[in-house]
Order: structure tokens, then C-alpha cells, then sequence
């Protein structure tokens, strides 16, 4: 794998419960080097993005991104950090894997907006945060040909925003699908779809295999 590192050493306090901004970790599989920040990706620390939650912007087309997050701050036992909002907006086909090797690649994360511009490009994600997931998750299949789309999430902590998923996996969200908030899942496909408390609205067009279950439903499901 072929790595970039971006240490955000302002050594201001964060909001969080860390005491300096994480270290935003972007690799990919591709052959030759490593991604060049600026070039290859962004990473984004002026308003509305900041240092202790930095926006990653992928923008070289690439099936095979890796983005984690540490956090060196002695207080947090699991050196797990925060990211801002995740985005892929230009013209191209991405995947993207939130994962430091096999462990949970964020705690809080403030979105994932895979979006490519082109209309026939996609998205596909892969992710596994320790804390919530503070705003969207939108994952894109392709246009005309129905490429990508699809996607794997484990969140251990609480869903707050707009959820739109083409083609499911596997989505996990231990905590709460929170007032507000809506999961949207076009195709289920295979595996499951585990939410603890569902108080906001979940939207299943069809399930081809698997399941869904709740630990508890405090409104409607259309399914």
C-alpha cells in the first residue's frame, strides 16, 4: 500500500475530547508512489472544514483509497481520531476504505458524500468508525450503467443524517438511527442491516438476501 500522511499540528484544543488535532492518514494500491497531497487528494482545515475535524477531497479517480485517522493525544486509549467530511466530487470512479489495516478507521466522522460529478461514474465504500456519524452518508451507482454503488458500514456509535445507499452489504449502526435522521437502501443484497434504537425513518426498496433487525422501532419502517 502506498501512503501519505498529513500531521495537523496546530496546537490549538479541540472540541473533542482531544487535546491536538488528529493525523490524517490517505493511501492507495495503486502501482508507483504514493498519492500527492494536493494533487492526488486535499486535505481541508479552513472553514467549514477545521483542524480537529479536516475534510478529506479525493481527486484522482481510484478504486482502491484508504483514509484513516489518529489521534496521538495520550487521553484517548484507542488513538482512534475524528475527520471532517469525506468527498469525491470530480469526474471519476472511486472506492473508498475507511480502515487502518483491520481496525475501526475514525472515531467521529462529520460525513461521506461519495459523489463523483460524472454522470456515469460511481462510488463504493467500505467503513468501520468507533464513535457516530454526524451528517450524510451518499453513496453513487452509475448512471447508465448501474456500476457500483454499493457499501459496507459499521458504526458503533449513532447515525444523524441523510443515508442513501444504492446497493447494501452490510450496514451496522450499534447506538441509535437518531430523530431526524433517514436511512435510505435501495437493494439489500446480502448480510444484514443491524440498527439498535430506529427513531428515524428507514426506506428498504428491496431485500434479494439477508436481513434487517432493530432492537428497538420508535417509527414506521417502509420496507
Amino acid at each position: 500500500m502506498n501512503k501519505s500522511t498529513v500531521a495537523l499540528c496546530t496546537g490549538i484544543t479541540l472540541a473533542s475530547a482531544s487535546a491536538v488535532p488528529p493525523t490524517i492518514h490517505v493511501s492507495w494500491s495503486e502501482p508507483g508512489p504514493p498519492p500527492v497531497l494536493d494533487q492526488d487528494y486535499r486535505v481541508i482545515t479552513t472553514a467549514p472544514a477545521s483542524s480537529d475535524y479536516p475534510n478529506v477531497e479525493l481527486i484522482k479517480g481510484s478504486l482502491t483509497w484508504w483514509i484513516w485517522s489518529t489521534d496521538p493525544d495520550p487521553e484517548n486509549p484507542l488513538g482512534v481520531g475524528d475527520i471532517g467530511v469525506i468527498s469525491c466530487p470530480h469526474p471519476d470512479n472511486f472506492k473508498v476504505t475507511i480502515l487502518n489495516g483491520a481496525l475501526r478507521g475514525a472515531r467521529h466522522v462529520k460525513g461521506i458524500t461519495l459523489e463523483p460529478a460524472g454522470t456515469d461514474n460511481f462510488s463504493e465504500l467500505v467503513a468501520a468508525i468507533n464513535g457516530d456519524l454526524l451528517g450524510d452518508l451518499r453513496v453513487n451507482a452509475g448512471g447508465t450503467t448501474g456500476e457500483g454503488g454499493t457499501a459496507t458500514v459499521y458504526i458503533d456509535g449513532s447515525a444523524y443524517g441523510f443515508l442513501k445507499v444504492p446497493r447494501t452489504a452490510s450496514l451496522w449502526i450499534a447506538s441509535q438511527l437518531a430523530a431526524g435522521a433517514t436511512l435510505e437502501i435501495h437493494d439489500l443484497y446480502a448480510g444484514a442491516v443491524v440498527v439498535g434504537y430506529v427513531i428515524g425513518d428507514v426506506l428498504v426498496d428491496r431485500i434479494r438476501s439477508g436481513a434487517i433487525s432493530y432492537a428497538d422501532v420508535r417509527k414506521d419502517a417502509t420496507i
